[in-house]
C-alpha cells in the first residue's frame, strides 16, 4: 500500500507477504528501503528509514527490465 492505495504487484501473486510493519511517516531526506527478497530481507521494515546522507554508491548497470539492459549513462 502506498499513500492509502493498494499497489498492483502481480509478480508476487500466490506468495505469502510479510505485512507486519508500519505505517511509517517519512521525514525529509529519508528513504524506505526494501530488500529484493521481500519476505527474508532485513530492511527498513526492521530498522526504520535511511537518511540520504547514509546512502552510498551509484547505479552503473541495469538488469531489468530487459529492454533497458546495459550500462547506464
Amino acid at each position: 500500500m502506498l499513500n492509502g492505495k493498494v499497489l498492483s504487484e502481480p509478480f508476487i501473486a500466490g506468495k505469502e507477504i510479510r505485512e507486519n510493519f508500519g505505517p511509517w511517516q517519512m521525514g525529509p531526506h529519508q528513504y524506505f528501503m526494501m530488500g529484493d527478497n521481500r519476505n527474508d530481507s532485513e530492511d527498513s521494515r526492521d530498522h526504520g528509514p535511511v537518511a540520504d546522507k547514509d546512502i552510498r554508491g551509484r547505479a552503473v548497470f541495469q538488469l531489468w527490465p530487459m529492454n533497458g539492459f546495459g550500462k547506464l549513462h
